[in-house]
């Protein structure tokens, strides 16, 4: 939290000021004259004060040594507001920097957030040893494994796979082994007569009744008895003929066979499927996001990463080959981010907003919670260790 202190009496400079002081992590402090900014500063000593020059009709010289001498300590930074472009080098000892108060609003306004988020930087870069949820957060990536890109060997060594499971027969089923073992079972052998039948010693040939090795018997009945192949054929022919009559008669009394029928998925769960995208195929930036808040210099020096700010939270994206596959929030205020918050990033990014706490562990000055999501994630999050205050998330989709 940065403490400031602005000493003016002029409206504009106070219009200008209560804008910032509206900013996450600033408080302001007001005064109209040099002596109550005096008892401001002995109050509560600020990190740094801005006053008018010229105030009471008094050179900047003589307001800065005067401010100076009520500081105890030599870190409170001194800016002056100035119409008359004051010679630094005349009050360089008591002032650190002058700001032109003939510029526009905005171009003032500018030039105090940018003082503001230098000292903020300062401030963090000075204190290692509390980290904040940036730090915390901003290493995240490292400790969730995210999917990468398949190495060439790997994806050779796939490819070889498939190739060779694609050339290996499927498996037979069980019926297809059976109608192929009723199918040998009824090609005949191919034997040579030559080879088969029985030759006697005296050279005769075997006696009619004897059944040829190797023969079927349908053959061995018209060779065996000649005079009785009218009589067989008609036989043959009308058990046919009455085996088929049965067919068709019983055929069109037969009732058909009682259909199956496979009940669905559950529909509740198919409308679900369809309603809800899939988490790890996100492409476009989510909703909460504001998108014109980019970071375009950010993305340059962190590949894979996008980053986006508002006055209150920071927001990073990873993405891998377009698709979203790791959401970063964290609190810029100096506040909390409210659980209904979380909850709502989680229905619009997973469909779901419940998530399973798995593991808990202290880190500082932050309760580390890590657990997972409905929609095939993880989620890490980050609380205050004394006030249980949600200060950043990270959502990662498998």
């Amino acid at each position: 939290m940065i403490t400031i202190l602005l000493i003016t009496d002029q409206p504009r400079l106070q219009s200008i000021f209560a804008s910032i002081g509206e900013l996450p992590g600033v408080t302001l402090r007001m005064a109209g004259s040099l002596d109550h900014g005096a008892e401001e500063i002995t109050a509560a000593a600020p990190a740094i004060v801005f006053v008018q020059d010229r105030l009471s009709g008094l050179s900047g010289n003589i307001i800065a040594r005067h401010i100076r001498s009520r500081l105890t300590s030599e870190e409170t930074k001194i800016i002056l507001l100035s119409e008359d472009n004051p010679d630094l080098s005349q009050i360089k000892e008591f002032v650190d920097r002058c700001l032109d108060l003939r510029e526009t609003d905005q171009v003032l306004t500018s030039a105090v957030e940018n003082i503001l988020a230098a000292l903020v930087q300062k401030e963090e870069n000075s204190a290692p040893g509390k980290p904040n949820a940036s730090e915390l957060v901003e290493k995240v990536y490292d400790q969730v494994k995210l999917s990468r890109e398949s190495s060439p060997a790997e994806i050779n060594g796939e490819k070889q796979a498939a190739v060779q499971a694609s050339e290996e027969p499927a498996e037979k089923s069980r019926f297809q082994d059976r109608l192929e073992t009723v199918l040998e079972s009824q090609e005949p052998v191919s034997v040579h007569f030559a080879e088969t039948r029985h030759i006697h010693s005296d050279g005769t040939p075997s006696e009619p009744g004897m059944i040829l090795r190797g023969e079927r018997v349908g053959d061995y009945i018209i060779r065996d008895e000649p005079g009785k192949n009218r009589f067989w054929l008609f036989a043959i022919a009308s058990v046919a003929l009455v085996a088929i009559l049965f067919y068709l008669l019983a055929g069109g009394k037969k009732q058909p066979a009682k259909t199956i029928t496979v009940k669905p998925a559950s529909v509740s769960a198919q409308s679900a499927a369809k309603q809800t995208p899939t988490p790890s195929r996100l492409t476009r930036l989510p909703a909460f996001i504001p998108a014109q808040g980019v970071d375009a210099a950010y993305a340059k020096t962190h590949p894979g990463w996008e980053k986006y700010i508002t006055n209150k939270l920071e927001f990073k994206v990873y993405r891998e080959k377009d698709f979203i596959k790791a959401l970063q929030v964290i609190d810029l205020s100096g506040g909390a981010i409210t659980e209904g918050y979380l909850k709502d990033v989680l229905k619009e990014v997973g469909g779901d907003s419940a998530y399973a706490v798995a593991t808990k562990a202290e880190k500082g000055n932050y309760l580390i919670e890590k657990g997972s999501i409905s929609a095939a994630g993880r989620i890490i999050t980050y609380r205050d260790k004394s006030s249980l205050h949600l200060k950043g998330f990270v959502v990662h989709f498998q």
